[in-house]
């Protein structure tokens, strides 16, 4: 080409071609022109001594800020490099100035937030093992240490908010001593740390509690904890577990004769401690016999209206129910009203009956409330009635006989319930007594009639009653039945029961001329025997026929 393409025959090289001593052909075609240039018949000429957009092709004006050896970045096999093989000496940019996310990849989406340049953390031979100085950022801890844009707290971590430069410094981060946690931020509980592992916990000579750490305690002054600071409703143990005088105050030196079983009259907690009331002492821990305390100094004992004694207290009290348990055995020989009279002991009530005060006559220590069998009625006072009158004591019941009088007229307090009445005390008809109901009165069998009882029966002799017939208008038969009354006997002749047709009351064995044949029932003969009445005399005609075959009962 060159011997024609000498720029004097034809066209040559223009002063801008590049300099090379190769033949055209080498890189031109008489078909086509444009070049298919090889490289490496350039030798060592570096790539800006063509690509120098006069020349050749060079940087475009989006090209990142570099030096001018393209070799060190691109070669002319593989032109387009990739991150791997840019050589970031050749770079003259800052890192963000590529790396923004457009010409190259720049901080993702859980970058730590910083507007710090990349190199401050990252170098270009260990990209992704950042040296990150703090310094450069006022950012809060936990918005990079959050476990995703770097490390967060580990599952270890004890309870707290996320304020972690509360209690480190990215000069020391870890450990962390005690003094240097801000307790503000923790969240969980004192023991959530505080177990001997974590942290320092409770020592071998703490009391026995709960973990409810703060109840006793302050972060600012933990210890020590005066006593009253001290929850009790958090201290599990007995309060002589600490209260022994030593690890804190104890019983003192007065304190009565007692168990440790504090609680048992106190309160815990250091207001309603001391003193305590009598009614809130638990006597089954005290030790000592109750004149041991109750001696009118220490606490209340006998008062001047108590009963004379030398006896220990729990001879006749006891401490469930002091005024209760009187042992009467330890007064032997008194009498009951000695105490009993109202003022030292209780009395006779104003409801008590009559009497005079010999209490021990009805009532006794064993069963005090006397029932009716254990009345001295000796000792009443008063009449019958002034008890007996269906309040105080068992009264007339609703089936008494009707009467004011007073009860000793008929009963006596010996036999009671078989009373011996007077009938001369009441003027009442009998049947207002004895109607079978109040009194006995007439019986199944008793004769009919309306009459009183008093016009046959005397009070002297009242099973004999005299019977006056003109009383009744019944018939004889009524009565006269062999039952009620004495009837016909086994002798009588053969009769209707017409008793009056021939009997009568003042004159009651009939002779033959009353007896009324009408009312004979049976033959002449059943009666005219010669034994029953008169028969057939010697000088009567021998006859075998009926009397009435002659004779007739008129005639």
């Amino acid at each position: 080409c060159e011997s024609c393409h000498d720029g004097v025959i034809a066209t040559g090289k223009h002063a801008l071609h590049i300099p090379t001593t190769e033949p055209c052909d080498a890189c031109h075609s008489t078909s086509t022109w444009a070049v298919t240039f090889d490289h490496s018949s350039i030798g060592s000429q570096t790539c800006v001594s063509c690509h120098d957009n006069v020349t050749a092709t060079g940087k475009a004006p989006s090209h990142i800020t570099t030096s001018d050896v393209c070799e060190a970045c691109h070669n002319t096999n593989v032109w387009t490099p990739v991150d791997p093989l840019v050589d970031h000496t050749q770079v003259l940019g800052t890192c963000s100035s590529c790396h923004d996310g457009v010409v190259a990849g720049g901080k993702d989406i859980n970058h730590i937030p910083t507007t710090a340049e990349c190199d401050v953390c990252h170098t270009s031979t260990n990209w992704l093992v950042p040296v990150f100085d703090h310094s450069t950022t006022s950012d809060a801890c936990n918005a990079c240490h959050d476990g995703t844009k770097a490390s967060g707290k580990n599952p270890a971590h004890i309870n707290t908010s996320d304020r972690c430069e509360a209690c480190h410094t990215s000069s020391a981060w870890t450990p962390v001593a005690d003094s240097a946690v801000d307790h503000a931020e923790v969240v969980g509980t004192c023991e959530s740390c505080h177990d001997n592992t974590l942290a320092q916990g409770k020592g071998t000579t703490h009391i026995t509690t709960s973990n409810n750490c703060v109840a006793c305690h302050v972060v600012s002054a933990w210890t020590p904890v005066p006593n009253d600071a001290v929850d009790h409703a958090e201290v599990t143990g007995t309060c002589v577990s600490c209260h022994d005088g030593s690890s804190a105050s104890g019983k003192g030196s007065t304190h009565i004769s007692s168990s440790d079983n504090c609680v048992a009259c106190h309160q815990a907690g250091p207001t309603p401690w001391s003193p305590v009331a009598d009614n809130a002492v638990d006597h089954a821990e005290v030790i000592g016999t109750c004149d041991s305390c109750h001696d009118g100094v220490i606490a209340r004992g006998k008062g001047p209206l108590h009963i004379t004694t030398v006896d220990a207290c729990d001879s006749c009290h006891n401490t469930d129910n002091w005024l209760v348990s009187f042992d009467h055995a330890t007064v032997a020989g008194q009498a009951c009203v000695t105490c009993h009279d109202g003022t030292i002991a209780s009395g006779k009530q104003p409801t008590h009956i009559n009497t005079s005060d010999n209490c021990e006559t009805c009532h006794s220590t064993a069963a005090w409330t006397p029932v009716d069998p254990l009345v001295d009625h000796t000792e009443v006072i008063g009449t019958c009635g002034s008890c007996h009158d269906g309040v105080i004591a068992t009264g007339k019941g609703t089936t008494h006989i009707p009467t004011t009088r007073e009860c000793d007229i008929c009963h006596s307090s010996t036999e009671w319930a078989v009373p011996v009445f007077d009938h001369s005390t009441t003027t009442d008809a009998c049947s207002t007594c004895h109607d079978g109901v109040l009194s006995v009165g007439k019986g199944v069998n008793h004769i009919p009639t309306l009459r009183e009882c008093d016009v046959c029966h005397s009070t002297a002799d009242w099973l004999v009653p005299v019977f006056d017939h003109a009383t009744t208008s019944d018939t004889c038969i009524t009565c006269h039945d062999g039952t009620r009354a004495t009837g016909k006997g086994a002798t009588h002749i053969t009769t209707t029961d017409e008793c009056i047709a021939c009997h009568s009351v003042s004159a009651w064995a009939p002779a033959d001329p009353l007896v009324d044949h009408a009312q004979v029932t049976g033959t002449c003969e059943s009666c005219h025997d010669g034994v029953i009445a008169q028969g057939k005399g010697q000088t009567h005609v021998p006859t075998t026929d009926a009397c009435d075959s002659c004779h007739s009962t008129t005639t």
